[in-house]
Order: structure tokens, then C-alpha cells, then sequence
């Protein structure tokens, strides 16, 4: 009989700290910093970036992409690293912060709900860079939080990317690029190009692993999408 109970109660044991594991793995996801390339091609000026400018003055940027419409698999460890990153930034930056993300509350957008409730952050301020696409095909999704900061860019070919007129150069690592970092939480193909556009921008991207949301991403490959088109950011851990 002693024998069964040692049993047992090894058992109850592992339970217990299984999920004591699995939520610290929750919290501090992977990350890896890319190093931009040795010669960058900065993003020439033009009306985006001088309406950028404008809107940021002498504030320090931090730039958020990841994954919109999958949206998260653990969205409060994804609220927690952007509430550290916030953090980071204020203690860093007496200047100001600015929280520069995709102008919709998908997914990432989350950032702005983030820094919206927590009194910590009431003067970070709050700015969006989307696709002109989106206020036409689905205006409900704007960001309410970034009011009239919403910078809305031309995509005549509704790539609904945020790339300049050649298609060079992206708006959202251009938050980055003079002063400024460049965290990417997760994310599809639209994030992947954002990395190449940041590193050829002198633009050193921060990536941290994180999942989407696990009925999302099932929908998508019973479409028959492939894991590594819609999660391509994973090859980089």
C-alpha cells in the first residue's frame, strides 16, 4: 500500500509543475537581434516620412509588427513583453516614447490597448501606419486609441503593405531607422518582409517567438496554406 501512495503522489507532483513550467516558458519567449546590413540603403523622404516626422518630433520610436489576423496563441505574455518594452524605452528615453504600430487592433494592435490603459504610459504617444486599404475595405478595425495619428499610405496594388512608391523601402522600419528599435512579435509574410526591409534599412529588428492563435492558424491550413508561409519568422530560431 506505501508503495502505491509514493506513486501516486509522484504523479500529482509532475502534474502540479507542468504548468509552472509551461507558463514560465510563456513569458520570456525566444528572442534573437538581426544585425542590418554593413551598407544601408536609408528610406528616401517623401510625404510618408515627413508626415511621420511630424507626428513623432523628438520622440524616441518603438516599432511593433507581428501577426494582425492569425492574432496569438498567449496574448497576455505578448501584452507583458510590450509593457517591458514600453518600460525600457521610458526609463531610457526623457524625450518622450512613441508606440508606432500597423493603425488596427488585430493581433499586435494590442500594443495600443496596452499602452492606452496603464496610467504609466498616458504620455507615450500613440501612432499607426497602415495601408490605405484598410480604411477602405474594413475602417471598424482602425485603432481608435491613435485618433487622428494615423498615417494612411498608398497601396494602389493592395499589397496591404506599408512600402513606399518603389517598393523599396517599408514605412514601419523607417520608425526605426533614425531613432528608434524594431521589435517583431511573431508574424506572417507580411512581418517577414519588414525584417529584409529593416536590415536593408541600417535597421537591427529585435524577433521574439511567439505563437498564433491556434484555431486561426488551423482555419488557414485547411485552406491549404503551409506552417511555413504563415509562420515564417520560426526558421530564424
Amino acid at each position: 500500500g506505501i508503495q502505491m501512495l509514493s506513486v501516486s503522489a509522484s504523479f500529482s507532483s509532475v502534474s502540479v509543475s507542468h504548468p509552472a513550467r509551461s507558463t514560465s516558458t510563456v513569458t520570456s519567449p525566444k528572442e534573437v537581434k538581426l544585425l542590418a546590413v554593413a551598407e544601408p540603403s536609408r528610406t528616401p523622404s517623401d510625404d510618408i516620412t515627413k508626415a511621420f516626422d511630424n507626428l513623432r518630433g523628438e520622440r524616441y520610436a518603438v516599432v511593433l509588427a507581428g501577426f494582425s489576423g492569425l492574432g496569438y496563441e498567449h496574448p497576455a505574455a505578448v501584452r507583458q513583453k510590450i509593457t517591458e518594452l514600453l518600460n525600457e524605452a521610458i526609463k531610457n528615453h526623457k524625450e518622450g516614447v512613441a508606440l508606432v504600430i500597423g493603425g488596427t487592433t488585430d493581433g499586435i494592435g494590442m500594443g495600443y490597448a496596452v499602452a492606452k490603459d496603464d496610467p504609466h504610459f498616458s504620455d507615450v504617444k500613440l501612432i499607426g501606419l497602415v495601408s490605405e486599404v484598410v480604411k477602405e475595405q474594413c475602417p471598424h478595425s482602425l485603432a481608435k486609441e491613435c485618433g487622428d495619428n494615423i498615417i494612411f499610405v498608398p497601396d494602389p496594388d493592395n499589397t496591404w503593405e506599408v512600402l513606399n512608391q518603389e517598393g523599396t523601402h517599408s514605412y514601419t522600419a523607417y520608425a526605426a531607422e533614425k531613432h528608434g528599435e524594431f521589435n517583431i512579435l511573431g508574424g506572417g509574410a507580411v512581418a517577414q518582409k519588414e525584417v529584409e526591409c529593416a536590415k536593408n534599412q541600417g535597421v537591427s529588428p529585435m524577433l521574439f517567438q511567439f505563437a498564433p492563435d491556434p484555431e486561426q492558424l488551423q482555419k488557414k491550413l485547411e485552406q491549404g496554406k503551409t506552417r511555413e508561409t504563415l509562420m515564417p519568422l520560426d526558421a530564424f530560431f
